[in-house]
This record gives structure tokens, sequence and C-alpha cells, in this order.
């Protein structure tokens, strides 16, 4: 089999081999090829693409392999180009794409699979297809009984999937907690017997906590010889076995209580899931999931079972447990003590905070200094054991704050809301007029709270018929970065400000400005404005707005700063009248690398857009 774990065209045509000598491989984006976009998104109606693709099927079916999974590139972005634009909507052009490479290999290889996954652009079902080649074998990223129900009644000939499953990993909103149960996994692999799944590639699955997770995963190992098995049997015969028959019953109720809280975590990963009803926030999972009357129980048993194990194995195994344990209890003392002080905010519930983040980065060490087996521990390192985990996975406040900082300024985080004063301006202002040298600036924070390693500044301005604001960014290494435009309707992602104002004193409402230190490099749009509840298109950002706006910057790479004017009509903002003693609240965000900066913290999550958090603007 030739696998890419997901992404077979950047591995086929990669830009790092491409780039410079053939830049049309890659997508058209605003009249630019862009063989930088991340992934190597490719421009498929070029012939030269599909036959680097054919070559490379080609080459693996002669030297012997039975199987080659097609893929687009993750983060998929959609060439530019009129040949692709003809192609059709982005879905159909990709699966077009796909089956046209299966249909041509066939007739050289008829007894060979291609596998193509059906992820992002490509997971839905695609309804125009009436019919696969012999040789096709669908690999899905969403694989609940509806999902297989929607593919066989559409394509009643299939008898074979794969199945891409994100059972595990760090990227999850519960990050490196367990997340799944002996009944749900009995379940998933009993759906997968019936609809022939004949392959399973498990995301994530090499960062499964070795100590909490481990009889899921054995009996996921388990239940893939044999789906008939009893799940809660295997469980009860891996605690003898793994810790003893004196210890094994007390692990076996440890376990019970933990997986008893975990039935209802979704299935679906974040990126598949299409429940609106749950509120999938790490802070929220992670409460919903590990409630602290059962961790209390749960340390309860693991004592008991560490007073009752007997041989060295058996101790390294619950020593491994324990470790884990210590790391999850920590990060829900924490959480728990954060979410009191969202309603009691004083200083002796923010020490307990305090305490929980030094027990949790205690924790996290013991784990890595540990004489566990290096295995166990897994590959990830400390830093994203500190974020929680990865993408979905990154913790919020208290886990981003510097809380020893905190500590020693005596300042508690979150205490007031946030207000900035806009100052009446004689005329139009120059990005750097002088006037500015009289106004007052204020910080970006960390985006949830507490003091940003890097400068980002910000001062406002009003005149009767627009407002201002004036930006001073600081951005290391800045000389040898190179902001090539973005193009309207982009921004560069590494690099940018995003500008949230709600002139309508009503929540859930902004208008959003959003820009980068090079031209044409700007995205808009507007959030619920004149919009209720009961409207479809409610929270959905309108991005048909034309908020009529403009920015400029300059760039100082000597200093390792630029500054940037925004000028923002006030006709576009929802009937907002300027003058002296008005208001709007608003936040200003800032991405500069992998960081994240917001004027008015979120304490929540590491987002930006929440109008509860909102600071007020007061026109002097």
């Amino acid at each position: 089999m030739v696998y890419f774990y997901g992404h077979s065209w950047p591995n086929v045509v990669p830009a790092a081999k491409y780039g410079k000598t053939h830049p049309e491989y890659f997508v058209l984006q605003n009249g630019k090829r862009r063989p930088d976009k991340i992934g190597s998104q490719l421009c498929i109606s070029n012939k030269e693409v599909r036959d680097l693709m054919l070559q490379s099927i080609e080459k693996a079916f002669a030297a012997g392999r039975k199987f080659y999974q097609l893929s687009q590139s993750d983060a998929f972005f959609a060439c530019e180009c009129p040949e692709c634009a003809k192609l059709g909507p982005a879905p159909v052009r990709v699966w077009n794409f796909h089956v046209g490479l299966a249909r041509e290999i066939y007739r050289k290889y008829p007894d060979r699979k291609i596998n193509i996954l059906a992820y992002e652009v490509t997971m839905k079902v695609p309804r125009w297809i009436r019919e696969f080649p012999p040789n096709v074998v669908i690999e899905l990223t969403k694989y609940d009984e509806k999902e297989f129900e929607a593919w066989k009644k559409q394509f009643p000939a299939m008898t074979e999937f794969m199945v891409y499953d994100y059972n595990w990993g760090a990227f999850h909103e519960t990050g490196f907690l367990p997340k799944r149960t002996p009944d749900r996994i009995a379940d998933q692999l009993r759906r997968f017997h019936r609809y022939g799944v004949i392959n399973i590639y498990s995301c994530g699955f090499s960062t499964a906590l070795t100590g909490l997770e481990a009889p899921v995963t054995y009996i996921y190992g388990r239940l893939l010889d044999d789906v008939s098995l009893n799940p809660n049997l295997l469980l009860a015969d891996y605690c003898t076995a793994a810790f003893g028959r004196d210890a094994g019953p007390f692990m076996n109720n440890f376990f019970s209580i933990m997986h008893k809280y975990l039935e209802s975590y979704p299935e679906n990963a974040y990126f598949t899931d299409d429940d609106p009803r749950l509120v999938r926030t790490p802070a929220a999972m992670i409460r919903n999931h590990y409630p602290a009357a059962a961790v209390r129980k749960m340390e309860e048993f693991l004592s008991a079972a560490e007073k009752n194990v007997s041989s060295p194995k058996q101790k390294m195994r619950l020593k491994n447990v324990r470790l884990h344990f210590d790391y999850l209890k920590s990060e829900v003392k924490a959480l728990d003590g954060f979410s009191l002080y969202q309603l009691a905010p004083n200083r002796s519930v923010f020490q307990i905070i305090c305490e929980a983040l030094r027990e949790r980065e205690q924790a996290i060490d013991a784990i890595f200094r540990s004489d566990i087996p290096a295995l166990w521990k897994g590959n990830d390192k400390r830093q994203i054991w500190l974020a929680g985990g990865t993408l979905s996975g990154k913790l919020g406040a208290p886990f981003t704050w510097n809380y020893k900082e905190m500590e020693k300024s005596g300042v508690l985080p979150g205490m007031q809301t946030k207000m900035a004063k806009a100052f009446f301006l004689p005329g139009k202002p120059a990005l750097e007029d002088t006037l500015w040298n009289k106004i007052p600036s204020y910080e970006l924070e960390k985006v949830t709270g507490g003091k940003a390693g890097l400068k980002s500044s910000f001062q406002l301005g009003w005149t009767d018929s627009d407002l201002y604001m004036r930006f001073t960014l600081q951005t290391p290494a800045l000389a040898k970065k190179q902001f090539a435009s973005a193009g309207k309707g982009h921004y560069i992602g590494t690099e940018c400000l995003d500008v949230q104002i709600n002139p309508t004193a009503l929540p859930e409402r902004y208008f959003q400005f959003i820009f980068s230190p090079a031209p044409d490099s700007f995205l808009q749009g507007n959030m619920n404005i004149g919009r209720f509840g009961a409207d479809p298109q409610w929270n959905i950002l309108d991005r048909s707005w034309d908020g009529k706006w403009q920015y400029e910057f300059k760039l100082y790479p000597d200093r390792d700063q630029w500054t940037a004017l925004l000028r923002i009509p006030v006709s576009s903002l929802a009937g907002f009248k300027p003058g002296k003693g008005k208001s709007f609240t608003m936040n200003i965000g800032r991405v500069c690398g992998r960081e994240l900066f917001l004027w008015s913290p979120n304490l929540e999550s590491q987002k930006f857009g929440n109008t509860a958090v909102f600071g007020n603007v007061f026109l002097e």
C-alpha cells in the first residue's frame, strides 16, 4: 500500500521540488501562482500535474503495491485560474480529478485499488457521480451510521470502505485526556464490520495516553480480531493482567468511572461534526467529561490500587497511570477554580488556580523525568503539554496566564472592562502626523490575559465622517520577512490585525476589519448586523458586506516595527452617529507568527470575536 497519511498531492508534487521551476503547477490566487501556499495546493487543470500523479501511481503498482491513496492537500484552496474555474465548484473538480485518475489507471492495472479520501471539500457524498470505477475504495473521515447509509444509498454496489478515524490525538478539544470508552469503541468497530471496512488508519494514535487510555487501546486491538467480544469483560481481563489480582478490581472501578462520563464524548472530530447543539470548547468539554466528583472517586480507587500492587512490572504500569492521572486532576482543578473565579473573582480563588497550575507543571515535568519506558512517554514536547494539546486542544485561560508574574504584581486578571478614549481630530490625519503624539495609546495583551511579550499598541481618533485607528506593532526579525500581497479578500495569516466594532448596543454583533502590512491584503465582514436569532444566517459572517474602509502602513525593518492607519467611514457602521459622549464597544486582535494578542482578553478561549468581552470606547 502507498499511503500518504491523508494528503497525496504535496507528496507527489511538492513545492520544494517544483515551486521555482514550475510555478504553473500550483494554484493561482489573485493573479499570482502560489507554490508557497500551505500544503502544496495544486492547479489540477494542468496536464503535467495530472501526468505526475499518474506516473506516481503507475510506479507504485509496477513495484507490486496493491493500494494507492489519492487525497487533496490539507486546508484545500481552489485554484482561481480560468481552466480550473471551468471544472466547476471545488468538490466537483476534486472528485472528478481523482475519479478520472482512477479510471485511467484501471485500464492498465484492473486488479489494483485506488482509495480516495473523503475529506474536507470531498467529505460529502458526490451526488452527481452515479458509479465509481471498480478499482475505487472510498476512505471515510466521517463514519457514523448516517454517513455509511448515505454512501450505500448513493452507491448500492459499494461493498468495501476504508476509514481514517479520529478516535485519539491531542488535536481534540480535550487535548491529551482520554476520549474513548470500551462500549463506544465496540459499537464503532461492529459498525465498521457491518459495512465492510477493510482498512483503518487511526490519526493521533501515537498520542493516546499509555496510562489512562491503555485499556481502550488494548480493547480496540482485541475487537479488531473479533468484534463479538464483550468490551467490559476485556476491561476486567486487562486490569487483572496489567495490575494483578489484588489491584486489578480497584483499577477496573477506576476506569469504569472515567468511562461512564466519556460515553457522551462525540465520535466525530470537530471538523467532521455537524451537530450545532454541541458546545465544543476545551473548557466546556473537559468540565463535562471530567466532573470533580468523578475525579475524586478515581483518586480513591487509584490510591487503593497503589497499596495492593506487587510485581515490578505491575508497579511500573500503575506508576504510568498515576503520572497521567495527576496531569488530568490538576487540569480539572485549574478549570473548576477558573469557573468559580469567573463568578467570584477574588484573591483566594485566584490562589487556588495558581496552585493547580503549579501542580500541572509539576505533573508534566514528572512525566518527562520519570523512569517509565520512553515509548510510554510519547513524542510530544513539553510546550505542547503545557498548551493542552494541538489545534483545537489548545487551552485558553487560565492555562495561558503568566500566573507567577500576576502573583508578584498583585494584579487579578479580567477584573475590569477595558475602556479607551477616541479624540476628536481637526482634519484628516496622516499616518505619521505629529498630532498622534498627543493622543494616548492602549496596549494589547495575550489573547487570554497577561502582559504580551511584543508591543502592540493603538490610538483612537474621530471626525464627523470617520473613525481612525493608528497602530504601532513590534515584529521580530522584520527585516527578514517579505510580506507579499495576499489579494483582496485575503490576508497574511501570520501577521495581521483584526478589528471588531459593535456600534449597535446589542450582543453578538460586530463589523470586522482584517488587514496585513502588505498591499491589497484585507478581509471584511459583518456578524449578525440587522439580524435576529431566528435568521438562518445567524452567527455566519457576511463577507459580501463592503464598509468602504481604507488602511495604510509603513515598515521599519531597522527597528522591527511597523505602523498602520485604519480609516472607517461612520456611514458604514449601521447608522452610528459620532459625537462627544457617544460610545461603542470593540476589540482588537493581532496575530504575529504563532502568537495571539487581544486588547480586551477573552478568558474563555484563544479566539477573537467574543462580544461579551468587548471593551468600551468613548468619544471625547
